[in-house]
């Protein structure tokens, strides 16, 4: 589940580059932490209720298929904040980064403490969905029983032609915090 749309050029998008970069805007970081945390406040019965989930023991985030070194940006922001065990995954170095497809081998599950596990998976951006579908697998294949996730920022290019049917109908329409992708447009 997207909090945002995150288009190309524009300040969520640019957030979600500077916190992970090689010197991180400190500003960005302590902006997107409280967007996420707000957000698992006044959303967490959207999302454990449109994954049939009644309790989450686990958080994860989608590895960098990049090969960037140490702990991934995401999980240290959120840190230990949400209270559920960390789960953790490795990305496959031998599955290009660049591809954008799913993959069953792209991610492994690093725990065998997993089984019946409800995990919660973070991720920065959303551009095709291939990388969290990918990562939820491996949580599955190691034995999760279920897996909800949450995405800072839905990618949107408005160079693609596709965009502008949702751009068009977005554009009047300010980010609103109690919206959220399970409900109606209307807050219903």
């Amino acid at each position: 589940m997207p909090i945002s749309y995150a288009i190309k050029g524009q300040q969520h998008a640019h957030a979600l580059a500077a916190y992970k970069a090689a010197y991180p805007s400190r500003d960005r970081q302590t902006d997107l932490l409280a967007l996420l945390m707000v957000f698992l406040v006044d959303h967490h019965r959207c999302v454990s209720g449109a994954a049939h989930v009644d309790q989450w023991t686990h958080v994860t985030v989608v590895p960098s298929t990049k090969g960037r070194e140490g702990e991934h940006p995401l999980k240290a922001l959120v840190g230990n904040r949400l209270r559920f065990l960390w789960a953790e995954l490795t990305a496959n170095s031998e599955i290009g980064s660049e591809s954008r497809a799913f993959h069953p081998d792209r991610f492994t599950a690093l725990q065998e403490e997993l089984d019946g596990a409800a995990v919660l998976l973070l991720d920065d951006t959303w551009t095709t969905g291939a990388r969290v579908q990918s990562a939820a697998f491996a949580l599955k294949q190691a034995g999760a029983s279920r897996v909800g996730a949450v995405v800072l920022g839905r990618h949107v290019n408005p160079g693609y032609p596709d965009w502008k049917p949702i751009l068009d109908a977005i554009k009047d329409r300010p980010y609103q915090q109690e919206v959220c992708a399970v409900h109606r447009l209307d807050g219903g």
